[in-house]
């Protein structure tokens, strides 16, 4: 947990709100509060106090050429990646993804996809096999 303690540190953030759980917010560390909380800045200068169940290092980059369908995804959208299912595949490297959070579905280009990646025991692991 002592990466989020520098100020200036990029990481990703979730909400408390049951519509944004499981959505993670690139962020950018403000300040450490102490007692495992830290203000960080998000979405255009929004700033929110935010305890450290909430927080991760920003994800890393992967190198993928095409994912599969019904492959789980992390969509980027409303400034923060989130969770979902290929559904389709589309013509141009672009992709139908289902959001369970929504219960709605959104089209993608590949460039707006990453494979989906949870951050436990202080490291990333993905479902998929790939290279970054």
């Amino acid at each position: 947990m002592g990466f989020f303690r520098h100020t200036g540190k990029k990481v990703e953030v979730t909400l408390e709100e049951e519509i944004l759980r499981d959505v993670w917010f690139p962020a950018t560390v403000v300040e450490d509060l102490g007692n495992n909380r830290f203000l960080v800045e998000y979405k255009e200068l929004q700033r929110v106090s935010i305890d450290h169940l909430h927080i991760r290092p920003s994800a890393p980059q992967f190198t993928v050429t095409s994912f599969g369908l019904l492959e789980k995804v992390d969509a980027f959208y409303d400034f923060g990646w989130w969770s979902g299912v290929i559904t389709k595949k589309l013509t141009d490297s672009r992709y139908v993804v289902y959001f369970k959070q929504t219960n709605k579905v959104k089209e993608f280009s590949h460039l707006e996809l990453r494979p989906h990646v949870e951050w436990k025991d202080d490291g990333w692991f993905t479902t998929r096999q790939v290279s970054n």
